[in-house]
């Protein structure tokens, strides 16, 4: 008790009151996700590489590179633009129903458009064509963007449940890696 009186007495009044604030909750949860983006590369990178190789790295660097773009397409601004009305109507529930299944109504067409195209992108392109089954399944954790709604939790402003899903799904992801890529195939 001496210790931290001593500590409360060297910072100021409002940083000691800092912890107990909704504020000071949500930055941390933002900074566990932070954290999980950075660590977990760190983790999974070098093994994918000594397991798959560096031809075959590149062909999932490769993948994945491209269906970043399909992300970006899916995802349409609807980060900035749905969490705004969100945090808007935050109150109402009926406009909030109405936003997230517009939402994701508009997410899944653009997610068929997009699938769409990268299968006729695969008839003009060998290099596609090659890794379109690798393509295919890495296009499919854009749905997994679509069905996380982070742009609901977001505007709602609950970081908390949103800090330990995306920790869980890197740590199952992990795992995965772990278990199922064993050789080059």
């Amino acid at each position: 008790k001496k210790v931290r009186s001593y500590f409360s007495k060297l910072l100021p009044n409002n940083i000691v009151h800092l912890k107990n604030s909704a504020v000071a909750k949500k930055a941390t949860s933002l900074y566990v996700i932070q954290f999980a983006e950075y660590i977990i590369p760190l983790i999974v990178i070098p093994y994918v590489v000594r397991v798959i190789g560096p031809a075959g790295f590149g062909q999932v660097a490769f993948c994945q590179g491209l269906i970043g773009y399909f992300v970006l397409f899916v995802d349409y601004g609807f980060s900035m633009s749905a969490t705004r009305s969100i945090s808007v109507h935050r109150e109402n529930k009926t406009k909030i129903n109405k936003i997230f299944s517009s939402t994701i109504t508009s997410k899944l067409f653009l997610f068929t458009v997009g699938l769409i195209v990268l299968v006729l992108f695969s008839f003009i392109s060998s290099k596609i064509k090659v890794n379109l089954p690798l393509m295919l399944v890495a296009y499919l954790g854009i749905l997994g963007n679509i069905f996380l709604p982070i742009w609901l939790l977001q505007g709602l402003e609950d970081m908390g449940f949103l800090s330990i899903a995306n920790v869980i799904s890197k740590i199952i992801m992990v795992i995965g890696v772990f278990i199922f890529v064993n050789n080059d195939n």
